[in-house]
């Protein structure tokens, strides 16, 4: 095998483990992160004056709702 193929070969594995390893690392670093932003709790009541303006499970969002911003939306483009 040629010498140059060979170091190229190298190279390509190496480059390749360094960018798995990387991946994986930024990817759990990422869920962590997130872990620590988002709140626990993303549907809880709020506290105080605070009000809470929608429900997960609205009945106001239905098809006919959400057709309607969507050409609100496409006419003028707001």
């Amino acid at each position: 095998m040629n010498k140059k193929y060979k170091k190229f070969l190298i190279e390509c594995f190496i480059f390749f483990v360094a960018f798995i390893t990387l991946t994986v690392f930024i990817y759990i670093l990422l869920g962590l992160i997130i872990d620590l932003i988002l709140p626990f709790d993303k549907y809880q009541e709020p506290l105080g004056k605070a009000i809470k303006v929608i429900a997960p499970n609205d009945p106001e969002h239905s098809l006919h709702r959400i057709i309607h911003h969507w050409q609100y939306f496409l006419q003028f483009g707001e």
